[in-house]
């Protein structure tokens, strides 16, 4: 079969696209098959997950890394997509032409490997003499001078050069020098947030490996820019999952590799290990010092970690090593928002957008700072502006929360949608709880505010177990629960938190709302005023509906008042 322009075999799993030739698991063929007998119809996740694997061995993660693995086989990576379109809140359709393919892969494949088999034979020297021509034939030929016969001979030369490059491969990078190539991989992924960069890493690393599979830098820059695709694309455990068997292969080739015990290190700090990954980053020190990549995973772990200021020292000596180097300065402003440097943070995120103008996370990040300030007009317009540089699902979010404080539930609910549209990041607990609360407060969406709500507690919880006792966590998930009408598991949470402990606005202000929402006005105003104290800001709780009835409360205005 021919779908686009690939050819599919499916008895072979095999697909051949634009990009090259893809072997690829059964049971992802399988999934292919489905869609190709259902072309233009959507098909959605449940009846797709049940067709292939089966409610019981199904999952929606599984089915997500399978939609991933058959774009990225059939050419179709970058949006917008035009084989296989999600459809938000549905399924998925094959839009792209089916036909019958002219040519079979597996034959194609058979040959190849056919003649790789055959060992070649030591070439004989014959002596067959070659006839010669008629002497008046040859006393007509053209005498050609030295000089142009070495020219015609280096145009022969440069011909089969030219036929060689296209016969082994269209991508004239591919013939470029080992290291080059992979110093442009790890600069994709230190500029991760250029369109197509992930990707494009991506395909350096796996072309490497290609003609290398022990290569052991490319094996972890292969695992780095599949973290890079999990943080910054899509949440996806089983993208994880693959990103730590690449960088544990890559030490296994060579441990003493410097960028090898990088990739581990951020593997195991995803997990949550983070005294275990800080192991692999001191090893990571010791052979390459002062490298990007260790600097950045360290001072994730240690804001992770509630070590803010060493978080802080950290970046900045970064900072001062490599002035240039955005995350820097971006991480350390999302620091200072943790810290309510709201002032600190809107200066710092906006040198990061200097050295970064086409990063999302900046605007988005900016934009809160500025809210946290009660600029929310001001946010507004910077999300606006990062929407003019780059179409970014967080930016959609954060748009839609601007808009849900300004009392514009419907309009903030299409803008959450978009975000799922434009696949973002669908394993963000974050989006699906906004959604959720957009919901809450439309007519006519209460289902579909629990149901989201559902949601956003699963994904929560698989990080929390990566990141146990971290009150941010806490908060969010006690919050979710009470919304959900669930006060029980609520309160349970709460119990665990330590309420004496320096906590931050954000996670105060989660308090008051949960407490309210459980009809314990009094604790929801003493944690109120606390919450002001620390610089929450007065838009949000004028204009939380969730607050609508505290707002009458006497206790309330003598809050403002003092």
């Amino acid at each position: 079969m021919k779908i686009g322009k690939s050819n599919i075999d499916f008895d072979g799993s095999l697909i051949e696209s634009p990009n090259g030739l893809s072997r690829v698991e059964p049971k992802i063929m399988d999934l292919l098959r489905v869609l190709a007998d259902n072309p233009g119809q959507v098909m959605s996740r449940d009846d797709l997950i049940s067709a292939v694997w089966g409610v019981e061995f199904g999952g929606d993660e599984r089915l997500s890394r399978a939609i991933s693995i058959l774009r990225k086989a059939l050419g179709d990576n970058k949006k917008p997509h035009t084989y296989i379109k999600t459809i938000p809140r549905k399924g998925y359709r094959l839009v792209a032409e089916l036909s019958t393919a002219t040519q079979q892969i597996a034959q194609k494949i058979d040959a190849i490997e056919t003649a790789k088999s055959i060992a070649p034979e030591t070439p004989v020297e014959t002596t067959t003499p070659k006839p010669a021509l008629p002497k008046n034939v040859s006393e007509n030929l053209p005498q050609f001078k030295p000089r142009k016969k070495i020219w015609l001979l280096a145009l022969s030369i440069f011909a089969i050069a030219i036929a060689a490059v296209w016969t082994v491969s269209p991508d004239i990078g591919n013939l470029s020098p080992v290291n080059t190539r992979l110093d442009a991989g790890y600069v994709n992924i230190e500029k991760f947030t250029k369109d197509g960069a992930i990707q494009d890493a991506q395909d350096i690393f796996k072309n490497v490996l290609a003609n290398d599979p022990d290569h052991s830098a490319a094996r972890a820059g292969l695992a780095l820019s599949l973290m890079r695709e999990y943080t910054h694309l899509e949440r996806d455990p089983a993208t994880l999952q693959r990103a730590k068997s690449h960088a544990e292969a890559a030490l296994r080739s060579d441990e003493h590799l410097a960028i090898a015990n990088i990739a581990v290190g951020w593997a195991i700090e995803y997990e949550g290990q983070y005294e275990r990954a800080l192991e692999f980053l001191d090893r990571a020190d010791i052979l390459d010092p002062d490298n990007k990549l260790s600097i950045e995973s360290r001072a994730r772990i240690y804001r992770k970690s509630n070590r803010i200021e060493d978080s802080n020292q950290t970046l900045n000596s970064g900072i001062s090593i490599h002035p240039d180097y955005a995350i820097f300065h971006l991480d350390l402003a999302e620091n200072y928002v943790s810290q309510d440097r709201f002032e600190d943070a809107e200066h710092t995120f906006k040198r990061g957008i200097d050295l970064a103008t086409d990063n999302p996370r900046a605007y988005a990040q900016l934009a809160h700072a500025l809210h946290m300030q009660d600029k929310t007009s001001a946010a507004i317009k910077v999300i606006q502006k990062g929407l003019a540089v780059n179409e970014s699902s967080l930016l959609y979010s954060n748009l839609g929360a601007y808009l849900f404080f300004q009392g514009q539930y419907e309009t903030a609910a299409s803008a959450f949608e978009k975000t799922l549209k434009l696949e973002g990041d669908s394993h963000n607990y974050l989006y699906w709880a906004n959604l959720a609360d957009s919901y809450r407060w439309t007519a006519g969406r209460k289902k579909d505010a629990e149901t989201a709500y559902r949601r956003a507690i699963q994904l929560l919880q698989e990080s929390r177990g990566r990141n146990p006792n971290n009150r941010n966590l806490d908060t969010r998930e006690a919050l979710y629960f009470a919304k959900l009408g669930n006060l029980d598991a609520s309160r349970t949470i709460l119990m665990q938190v330590d309420f004496n402990a320096n906590m931050t606005s954000s996670q105060l202000y989660r308090t008051v709302v949960i407490y309210e929402i459980m009809s314990e006005r009094d604790r929801a105003l003493i944690l109120l005023g606390r919450t002001i104290d620390a610089g929450y800001p007065l838009t949000e709780i004028k204009n939380d509906p969730e607050l609508a009835r505290l707002r009458q409360d006497p206790g309330y205005h003598k809050l403002l008042a003092r």
